[in-house]
């Protein structure tokens, strides 16, 4: 299916929109690229109801590799099922909204002074992220449509359980599934899923209160990577396969038949288990994209490191 950069909204945004419209000809391109320039005006903090998004894993990239993993399993879905399970056009948008802002409740309204850092946002940034969507919707005319599907945008997170999560319909619930799917294989198919987990990720929940050296569950980068390959086998067994229904298989309809997403996730567990259990830490070299200085200036008042800046490629053969 040919490569894009993950780090330029534009490209992601044109090549999504070839994508749906060679599947669902009807395909609202419009609104899309609406949606996608108020994602960029939050984000970059040029719309003065926000600042600058600063979460350095939870980053431009991160919401754009989703974007694109979302739409990939939309379109599998609908080539592969039915005529009568199709989400079809309208809902295939929907989700794909759902994927772009699904942690936009990481940034920082600029009301809020006594927030330092959108990483303190963590434990309650999902229902924030359904706020931010539904004015998103609103603004581009499309709020009556989805009056009650928001709440399937909580599959991405940990604030309710997944019978918690009101999606009674059908459609809304499939919608739900893949885009927790989505989330999870973006993230951890990522070329440099170790290095953002040891550089971003950690420092993400050492602001948020979630490691650090006085914490019980994590209290060091490397510790976090040696719980990752456990954190990975819990993703599939508890979410993947069983709630979502094995719905990761989608992206096989659409990459001739392999899963480069699994590939890559494997490919990255087995590098690190093979390194622990040799006694070592694994060397990581690889440099990931940078989201600007923003989130930089913000890791180094509290003293932890981040990366610089590279171009970042994401391919689906």
């Amino acid at each position: 299916m040919g490569e894009v950069n993950v780090t330029c909204p534009a490209a992601v945004r044109n090549y999504i929109g070839t994508l749906c419209r060679s599947v669902w000809p009807n395909f609202d391109h419009s609104r899309l690229a609406a949606a996608f320039a108020l994602f960029e005006r939050y984000i970059s903090g040029l719309d003065p109801r926000y600042l600058p998004l600063d979460t350095p894993y939870h980053d431009l990239q991160h919401s754009l590799d989703v974007c694109l993993c979302m739409t990939r399993l939309l379109i599998g879905h609908d080539l592969h099922v039915t005529a009568n399970k199709r989400l079809g056009a309208g809902g295939a948008l929907f989700g794909i909204l759902c994927a772009l802002f699904h942690d936009a409740g990481y940034l920082r309204r600029t009301d809020e002074s006594h927030v330092d850092h959108g990483a303190e946002l963590t434990r309650i940034h999902v229902s924030r992220s359904v706020r931010v969507l539904d004015g998103v919707l609103q603004e581009i005319d499309l709020a009556p449509r989805f009056p009650a599907a928001l709440e399937l945008v909580h599959y991405t997170g940990n604030e309710r359980a997944s019978h918690e999560i009101d999606t009674a319909d059908a459609t809304e619930r499939t919608l739900g599934h893949l885009l927790g799917t989505a989330d999870l294989l973006a993230q951890m198919a990522d070329r440099c899923y170790l290095e953002k987990i040891r550089d971003r990720l950690y420092p993400e929940l050492v602001i948020a209160g979630l490691a650090g050296r006085d914490s019980s569950a994590c209290r060091s980068a490397e510790e976090l990577l040696k719980a990752t390959p456990a954190f990975v086998d819990t993703a599939f067994s508890a979410r993947l396969d069983s709630v979502f229904g094995g719905s990761y298989r989608w992206i096989e309809g659409v990459c001739n038949g392999t899963n480069p997403y699994l590939i890559s996730i494997h490919r990255q567990m087995n590098h690190l288990r093979a390194a622990f259990e040799a006694g070592i830490c694994p060397k990581l070299r690889r440099v990931p994209p940078g989201s600007g200085p923003a989130h930089r200036f913000k890791l180094e008042s509290h003293s932890i490191h981040d990366g610089s800046t590279i171009a970042g490629i994401a391919t689906c053969a």
